[in-house]
């Protein structure tokens, strides 16, 4: 298939172990079904019993086995010695390090063994990475009626399509380069599952996330978040975005994986709505007291006309400052139509509401002078999304959300900072007015400069 290479296995002997120990699982799995105590062989349906979460690619998977045996003892069954030397590539993949051997596999069991992959096959592969995803993540299996939702989302479809780029096929390199640059750890829920399958011996790759109720989290549908949305961007975001502080701290995690750690990556956070335009209204003020003083990570989303929906993933606190500012972690991703990484990088975010100088408002791009998004007021535009395109101007912003990505502490530092702005307006309030300007000091210091302060006294007035 392609130029690519199939993975070998470095411990045979080991993965033996582990592999005839699902064999005995699944075969347990069989005579339980079938009532028998006979049974030597795996079925169709001994896979989907179980490699729970997914009948369909458990289906895939068994499907893939036969094609990978020439010569079959039993037609449609597979025995221990041919369920071990067809499994054990899926094995070591599941268990590596790199993603490569993942990526062949994937390839090829869903594009049945081709070299290229079409539209429908794709939009199956993506369904089941995202279901599977979750039904790690929540530890539970996932509602299947999800498959049909994402055939209905559009961010879901600016995605297959964006990969797709209007071809009807696309090979296995292709699709790895696209990935790599697009959604580089798109695999890695699918990953996880295939790992608690088939690693039954090694229970401390399986860390059950501490999630809030994500029905309770993603309520209010008018947002433009939801559950399968949060994975995808998990596919593309670094990790200080999707891996709890707890979780980072535990395995020292970052995007590139340490060599000798296995994170769960596929611990969905729990993000918080900061703002939203719909509810709190088009206000810089509102705005900024809404989202100043979460010392967290955060996305901005902002959704515009003709369809436009940008993500700017930001890893610093925000600020009203004259520069720019933003880490090596912020992230400007065009989520609908398409879905394209537009830039990345350190300061990447401008915002300065402080006064009327050249440049005011929020500004998002490297190049100040010609940044891809700006705006003065949350309510209207400027776009430049390519150095090609021409600027774009007066596009109106149907909304704003700022969504928290930090920790239970980030969002306690908010409400003290918000605390901290109540108790200096209340300091405000009680400072004493002036009294006659007779008795005003500052009158005395202004005649004792010369000036006259009496407008009475004024020879212009």
């Amino acid at each position: 298939m392609g130029n690519a290479h199939k993975p070998v296995s470095k411990s045979k002997s080991l993965e033996t172990e582990k592999l005839e120990i699902v064999f005995e699982r699944v075969v347990a799995s069989g005579k339980r079904a079938a009532g028998s105590l006979q049974k030597t062989t795996v079925s169709e349906e001994d896979y989907q019993n179980v490699f729970v979460g997914s009948k369909e690619f458990a289906s895939l998977l068994f499907h893939h086995c036969l094609r990978s045996c020439h010569n079959l003892s039993t037609p449609h069954c597979l025995t221990k010695a041919e369920f071990i030397n067809t499994m054990q590539p899926l094995f070591s993949a599941a268990c590596s390090q790199t993603k490569d051997a993942l990526y062949y596999l994937l390839f090829d069991i869903f594009s049945n063994g081709k070299d290229n992959i079409n539209k429908e096959d794709l939009e199956r592969l993506i369904s089941e990475c995202c279901i599977l995803s979750l039904t790690v993540t929540l530890a539970a299996d996932f509602n299947r009626c999800t498959e049909t939702s994402l055939k209905q989302n559009d961010v879901f479809q600016a995605f297959q399509q964006s990969l797709m780029s209007n071809r009807d096929v696309v090979s296995f390199d292709e699709l790895v380069d696209w990935l790599s640059v697009n959604a580089p750890d798109l695999f890695d829920g699918i990953q996880s599952w295939l790992q608690r399958a088939l690693d039954s011996m090694k229970d401390t790759y399986y860390t059950v996330p501490q999630l809030k109720d994500l029905s309770q989290q993603f309520v209010d549908t008018r947002a433009s978040l939801d559950t399968s949305v949060v994975w995808l961007l998990t596919t593309i975001l670094p990790h200080c975005y999707t891996v709890l502080d707890t979780v980072l701290d535990k395995h020292q995690s970052s995007r590139s994986r340490a060599a000798d750690t296995q994170v769960p990556v596929t611990s969905i956070p729990c993000f918080s709505l900061l703002y939203d335009s719909r509810e709190q209204g088009h206000s810089l003020n509102r705005f900024e007291h809404h989202v100043f003083g979460y010392r967290g990570p955060t996305l901005l989303i902002l959704k515009m006309e003709k369809g436009l929906t940008f993500v700017v993933a930001i890893d610093a606190e925000w600020r009203d400052s004259p520069a720019q500012w933003g880490d090596s972690n912020c992230l400007l991703l065009q989520m609908t139509p398409t879905w394209n990484v537009i830039d990345s990088g350190s300061k990447l975010l401008y915002y300065h509401c402080r006064s009327t100088g050249k440049h005011r408002g929020l500004i998002v791009g490297k190049d100040i002078e010609s940044p891809v998004i700006s705006t003065e007021d949350l309510n209207s535009a400027s776009l430049k999304l390519s150095r090609k395109q021409l600027r774009q101007h007066d596009i109106s912003i149907l909304s704003v959300e700022v969504w928290g990505c930090g920790s239970a502490e980030s969002a306690d530092a908010q409400k003290e900072y918000r605390r901290w702005e109540l108790r200096q307006i209340e300091k405000q309030r009680k400072v004493p007015l002036p009294g006659r300007w007779d008795d005003n000091p500052d009158k005395t210091l202004l005649e004792l400069a010369g000036r006259t302060v009496d407008h009475a006294e004024r020879p212009d007035l």
